[in-house]
């Protein structure tokens, strides 16, 4: 399934961006006005109203799949599965807290489960500066 990684805060964006790299690569934060008609609410965290899989939903998934590899098996996440479960509820989004930035929260956007004309993502550019700086990148 794809996904789109955003952050609340630019601050955020960048710890999440820059997480379990020594030396980060250059980056472009872009603004962004989202819309979304429905999204999970996962900030306040884990309660026995969620499923079990909730419970490990923040875990670091890298791991999780480094030892499905390991042992042969198929990569599968708690976080994974609990994004199954976002779509499959007819959501197009998961609002979650930011592990790199404490407080900080992250909306995880299903493309493919965005309703057209309803839910939008609209980067914030109004002096075209993102396309003049990869114009200038290209040349």
């Amino acid at each position: 399934m794809d996904w789109s990684y955003t952050s609340l805060e630019p601050e955020t964006a960048f710890a999440e961006y820059q997480q379990a790299m020594a030396d980060p690569r250059p980056a472009v934060i872009v603004a962004a006005r989202i819309t979304l008609t429905s999204a999970v609410d996962f900030t306040g965290g884990y309660s026995t109203a969620w499923s079990s899989d909730w419970q490990d939903a923040l875990n670091d998934w890298r791991l999780a799949v480094a030892v499905a590899r390991a042992s042969g098996a198929p990569p599968d996440t708690a976080g994974w599965r609990c994004g199954d479960s976002v779509v499959a509820s007819g959501n197009a989004g998961l609002l979650a807290p930011s592990l790199q930035n404490p407080g900080g929260t992250n909306l995880i956007i299903y493309p493919g489960h965005l309703q057209f004309g309803v839910d939008k993502v609209v980067d914030l550019d109004p002096l075209s500066d993102i396309a003049a700086a990869l114009a200038a990148i290209r040349r």
